[in-house]
């Protein structure tokens, strides 16, 4: 598996906002997945982060 994050200066929210992730069922530190940085890109103003997870 391969993630990749996109990040912008923006910061936005509401009452009906989804979590991108709600749907792993992680809900405790010690259960998370630990995740590899393999690149990090600078788009214009945004951030690009490749990440793969540690088995």
């Amino acid at each position: 598996d391969k993630f990749v994050f996109y990040f912008a200066p923006k910061i936005i929210g509401g009452d009906s906002d989804c979590n991108m992730f709600s749907d792993l069922g992680i809900n405790k530190i010690k259960d998370s997945i630990t995740l590899r940085f393999e690149n990090i890109k600078r788009i214009g103003s945004d951030i690009a982060i490749t990440a793969y997870p540690l088995k």
